[in-house]
């Protein structure tokens, strides 16, 4: 049965906070905690939440091959395989540890026969006072790699409970006896996995390999760990290419603004092009956002200096110039999208905060105004959906609305609803 986790969590506070999941002893407590740091803006409000922070890190992990690797210690660095620790323990639970599931058996002369299955599976010769049989169906004994399976299934069970366990509540089960072969026994299970015909059985193998690639051999003690990253800036980016990007590989690369060197000896070179987060495109009104992921405290603090400065301002204008004038959409606009609890401020999931206007771009173009929306935090790990039609054109409702208030010459700033 889970317990109550609540009290183990907190939220990120500056920029470079480790945000992920931590399993320390605690020197009060006598005990190994969990410490679970959310982003900015996340409502934690059940132990959902948890599994929730862990899944977004796992699937950036996953994508990017790089989260456990972003400017973390030593004892961070390594995977987290949710998916396969929930299921080496919900096996374990249901049927123990491993042992072969299906009785084996071989054709030959001796050894402890099993006469239903010989009568089905054997001819018999034919004699005057009887039939008899030359080879019989006998039971197998257990291989030593089948020994050896249940010692694999202890150590990827122990494993599995130090990582995941607390978040049941359940107790780890004893450390193994065995040497942990890390290599060797990943090679039986990659074996046993190729001649499987159930699927639970493939599931399972292939379960306890990915368990047995994020194990640290040289680590005496499983439950102290940590997952995550101190650069969770990349994960927010992440998330919003997920969500709003519309265009990916060469179709997105096309938006991106380069320049060419040309040297005196007259050879020319392109520079490296400069790459936007995200580029949107709304095909209802024929639109184009360039959108700027920011991973800024500003939407928890309301402080001016916690907004874009003027480099991420230039940027957003030179990608927009690009666009602008080498294709033909209605509109261009420039977005930064920042992360915020809605629930707090009593507002709805995508709310404008403001907008920066870059002074020396005439009143001419768009994209003269990088607007700011704050997007919610918990909704946007919630419903990470790649290319999700309907939050794109929820965003642009938000962008067009306030642009619609302006024009009418409201002050006052609305929340949109999703």
């Amino acid at each position: 049965m889970k317990y109550d986790l609540l009290p183990y969590c907190s939220l990120a506070q500056e920029r470079e906070d480790f945000v992920g999941v931590r399993f320390e002893f605690d020197n009060v407590l006598k005990h190994h905690r969990p410490y679970i740091t959310f982003p900015y803006g996340y409502d934690y409000t059940s132990n959902e939440d948890v599994l929730c922070l862990i899944s977004v890190l796992s699937d950036y992990q996953r994508e990017m091959q790089n989260v456990v690797r972003a400017d973390l210690t030593e004892d961070e660095q390594q995977g987290f395989p949710i998916q396969s620790y929930h299921f080496v323990i919900q096996d374990y639970l249901s049927n123990g540890y491993y042992t072969e599931r299906e009785t084996m058996y071989a054709s030959r002369a001796n050894g402890k026969v099993n006469w239903v299955r010989t009568v089905k599976k054997e001819k018999p010769v034919i004699q005057e006072n009887g039939a008899i049989y030359l080879n019989l169906q006998t039971r197998l004994h257990h291989s030593n790699d089948e020994h050896i399976m249940t010692e694999i299934s202890k150590h990827c069970v122990y494993e599995s409970f130090a990582k995941l366990g607390w978040y049941y509540g359940l107790s780890t089960p004893s450390k193994p006896s065995s040497t942990l072969c890390k290599t060797q026994f990943i090679a039986i299970l990659r074996d046993k996995l190729h001649k499987a015909n159930k699927d639970m059985d493939k599931q399972l193998f292939q379960s306890m390999i990915n368990v047995l690639q994020n194990l640290d051999e040289n680590n005496s003690n499983p439950k102290h760990f940590a997952f995550g990253t101190r650069r969770f800036e990349k994960v927010w980016e992440n998330l919003i290419e997920k969500t709003f990007g519309t265009e990916k590989g060469d179709n997105k690369a096309q938006y991106f603004p380069k320049a060419t060197r040309h040297l005196i000896d007259g050879s020319i070179k392109d520079t490296n092009p400069l790459l936007p987060d995200t580029i949107m495109i709304n095909h209802d009104d024929n639109s184009l956002y360039v959108i700027d992921a920011k991973y800024y405290r500003y939407g928890i603090t309301h402080k001016i200096d916690h907004l874009p400065n003027m480099s991420s301002i230039a940027k957003q204008i030179t990608y927009a110039q690009y666009i602008d004038s080498h294709f033909d959409f209605d509109k261009v606009r420039n977005v930064f999208l920042l992360p915020f609890n809605a629930k707090v401020n009593r507002l709805l999931v995508y709310h404008c905060s403001g907008w920066t206007v870059a002074d020396w771009v005439d009143d001419a173009y768009a994209y003269k105004k990088i607007y700011t929306i704050l997007v919610d935090t918990k909704y946007l790990m919630r419903n990470r959906v790649w290319a999700n039609i309907e939050e794109v054109r929820q965003l642009s409702v938000t962008v067009n609305n306030i642009i619609e208030l302006t024009t009418q010459g409201k002050s006052n700033n609305q929340s949109i609803t999703t």
